[in-house]
């Protein structure tokens, strides 16, 4: 399952990108730095990054994406946001199918009757989430993947609610 720390992130993103859709922005493309990280975020047909690790679902059409990159080495997330007139199951089989062909391990999938179906997936140093709802008049479908950060070779970061030797519990 994505991190918490990566939903907050998505979250916010969300925010950001809502905010700047709805108050007109003319770029279909608005990127800044802030804590280290670049923030890109996208709408319509360009928001599909070339190299964006997940299937795209054929025929949807891409809503949005945002994406937070750090460093290397560092965590760093991305989401995509699409539509299609397809069914929740359809579009379900298409990614456990796709995900298994690709060399992702499916770690969950969470079926929510027809109306939503959620699948966590891995592979090698990645974490992915899909969301997969409809509204019964178009199927959502909500793409996220995210780099998991190492401190050395193969010791990954904790997360920011848990705490280990070096970074003590604050809450």
């Amino acid at each position: 399952m994505p991190s918490k720390t990566l939903s907050s992130i998505f979250f916010s993103l969300l925010l950001v990108v809502q905010t700047a859709l709805l108050t007109g922005c003319s770029s279909n493309q608005v990127s800044y730095d802030s804590g280290g990280m670049t923030h890109t975020f996208s709408e319509g047909s360009s928001a599909v990054p070339p190299d964006f690790p997940l299937p795209i679902y054929p025929q949807a059409k891409a809503t949005g994406s945002v994406s937070a990159e750090g460093q290397p080495g560092t965590e760093n997330s991305r989401f995509l946001m699409l539509s299609s007139q397809d069914s929740v199951g359809k579009v379900s089989d298409f990614y456990r199918q796709q995900l298994n062909e690709r060399g992702w391990k499916i770690a969950q999938i969470d079926s929510l009757g027809t109306e939503e179906v959620n699948i966590s997936a891995t592979n090698k140093d990645q974490e992915a989430g899909i969301s997969i709802s409809s509204d019964g008049k178009k199927t959502f479908i909500n793409l996220q993947v995210s780099r998991i950060a190492t401190i050395g070779p193969g010791t990954p970061v904790p997360e920011a609610n848990q705490s280990s030797s070096n970074t003590p519990a604050t809450d």
